[in-house]
């Protein structure tokens, strides 16, 4: 069935105040639908031609009215055009909208954005971590602020977002924010995320990240070798509170566990075998994932050292992740460690230090990591000197010199 469209403009007269000029308006029809609108000009009584629908005259104020209402048509055509183009039903209010820039179609970056952030509020602790909601509110901000330094707006629309301005804003976030390129990444990610999920419900014709491409530089995983964690251990202690993040650190080391985790770990969590030994049991907070893994020596030391410390029915009471790792710093410095030590810093070390390097499956450490890929687990997987060391004398022990000079 052929659609039906056609415009037309008239004089919005008004019996009871007569005068002589009066405001333009207009009105579209798209198979049998009827949507009015206002053309935004005024004109003179007797230059309006009813017939027409338009100025009449050659003036230089007729024309100059004409061409503004033939502009109007003509966008409106575009519009509707558009629309019939990739929508299966079109209405004149639909065109309407679309003209003035409030359908669907036609959303701004920033109310995207905006929108997609308040739906992740309510979905923290069901899939989403409340860290996850406020890195897309840090994102949020720093758009707002790159669109109001580079172009003085308060938004864009989807429709205007080519990859020119991606590549804007993440030179702004380096040079003008001072993030470090890692972080840098993170936050185009987010951006990422939002855009694509905009393109693939039809809010914008094309994807500006599909020819963009950026990576995170991978660096080096950092973690204790056993010397230093041997040294970190032993170590004396003046503060109370170093002593108490310094263990906090520790069970983290010798079991695995990440800050969050460790957190939330309660006394349910630890229960015994058969045979009496004690192993932590329990789900990630970050994907939930299973994790169990048995208590070593040292950290059932740590366990009873605080016992009944914490407020039930947690096993530890975990001071903010910034306080620990301000007390890292000093504690590492004190030991004569020059590298900079984080609270996750722990997780890699029993990664690596306590399993891979002494010979643990890569599949057994992720089971006790809580990883849902074997593939994360693999970014644990450094080589070590020791590890290297090893695997030289398995070689040499089986070649039995054979090539023995």
């Amino acid at each position: 069935m052929r659609s039906t469209f056609k415009v037309l403009f008239y004089l919005k007269r008004t019996k009871n105040t007569p005068r002589a000029v009066y405001p333009v308006m207009g009105r579209s029809t798209i198979n049998g639908t009827i949507s009015q609108f206002s053309a935004k000009i005024n004109v003179p009584e007797q230059l309006w031609e009813v017939k027409g629908g338009r100025a009449k005259g050659k003036s230089v104020e007729s024309e100059r009215i004409n061409r503004h209402l033939d502009n109007i048509r003509i966008q409106i055509g575009k519009h509707y055009q558009s629309i019939c183009d990739h929508d299966a039903y079109v209405t004149a209010e639909k065109v309407k909208n679309a003209w003035l820039g409030m359908g669907e179609r036609y959303r701004t970056l920033v109310d995207v954005f905006e929108h997609y952030t308040n739906d992740l509020f309510k979905r923290i602790g069901v899939d989403r971590s409340e860290s996850t909601w406020w890195r897309y509110r840090a994102v949020l901000g720093h758009l707002r602020a790159f669109l109001k330094y580079e172009y003085n707006l308060h938004d864009i629309p989807l429709l205007e977002l080519e990859q020119s301005f991606i590549e804007q804003y993440h030179v702004y976030l380096k040079t003008v924010c001072h993030l470090k390129a890692g972080s840098a990444c993170r936050y185009i990610d987010c951006l990422n995320n939002v855009v694509r999920i905009s393109f693939n419900n039809g809010l914008m014709p094309r994807n500006p990240f599909a020819s963009y491409s950026y990576s995170a530089p991978k660096e080096p995983r950092t973690f204790l070798s056993e010397k230093e964690l041997r040294i970190f251990q032993t170590t004396r202690l003046k503060s109370a509170k170093h002593e108490y993040h310094r263990d906090l650190f520790l069970f983290s080391c010798f079991t695995g566990i990440c800050y969050k985790d460790m957190r939330y770990l309660t006394c349910e969590q630890i229960i015994p075998d058969t045979e009496g030994h004690l192993w932590i049991h329990g789900n990630r907070c970050k994907t939930g994932g299973e994790y169990m893994v048995k208590f070593l020596p040292a950290a059932l030391r740590l366990l009873e050292k605080y016992r009944g410390t914490a407020p039930s029915p947690l096993a530890f009471d975990m001071p903010k992740p910034s306080s620990i790792n301000c007390s890292l710093r000093r504690i590492t410095k004190q030991c004569g460690i020059s590298r900079h030590i984080t609270f996750h810093a722990a997780r890699h070390t029993f990664a690596t230090t306590l399993c891979l390097s002494q010979g643990i499956p890569l599949s057994t450490v992720s089971k006790m990591l809580g990883h849902k890929q074997i593939t994360t687990t693999q970014i644990y997987a450094q080589t070590t000197p020791i590890m290297i060391e090893d695997a030289i004398d398995r070689v040499e022990s089986r070649l039995g010199g054979k090539f023995a000079a």
